[in-house]
């Protein structure tokens, strides 16, 4: 029979030891830095849509909009679909971020896209009409 959990004799024997346990991971994690970072990018990616899905569905409860979709329904390209650059994580610009293609449908099937943070950023809550007012306002003093 295995050892049983007591999260009382832990939290002594961490407060007791924790100098020598803190000095262990600055060294192991100073050996293992490029194994780490690899390993941490590969889990990025592959938890991404399901981050994704589910703060998209915190919004959405938070702001009561339509919501339908399931961790299936996003799909992370591999670059911005808006400005054909590849994604680059931790990049508050380059990240991905899913956008509600009409914000007013909510995140329903078909309303969804993943773009970079920066694309939906620009895009935000605006109509078309918006945004072609904004470029033919650029185009003149540009």
């Amino acid at each position: 029979m295995g050892k049983i959990y007591n999260p009382i004799y832990k939290k002594k024997y961490y407060k007791k030891n924790k100098k020598r346990i803190s000095d262990y991971w600055k060294v192991f994690y100073a050996n293992n830095r490029e194994r780490l970072k690899k390993k941490s990018a590969k889990r990025y990616w592959e938890k991404l849509p399901e981050y994704l899905f589910y703060a998209a569905k915190d919004r959405a409860k938070r702001a009561g909009i339509p919501f339908n979709i399931t961790k299936y329904d996003v799909v992370v390209p591999k670059v911005c679909p808006v400005f054909k650059r590849k994604f680059i994580p931790g990049d508050r610009d380059w990240t991905p971020s899913l956008d509600k293609i009409v914000p007013s449908k909510g995140y329903v099937k078909g309303n969804i896209a993943v773009m970079s943070f920066k694309a939906n950023r620009m895009k935000h809550n605006n109509t078309k009409k918006d945004l072609k007012r904004l470029l033919a306002w650029l185009v003149t003093v540009c």
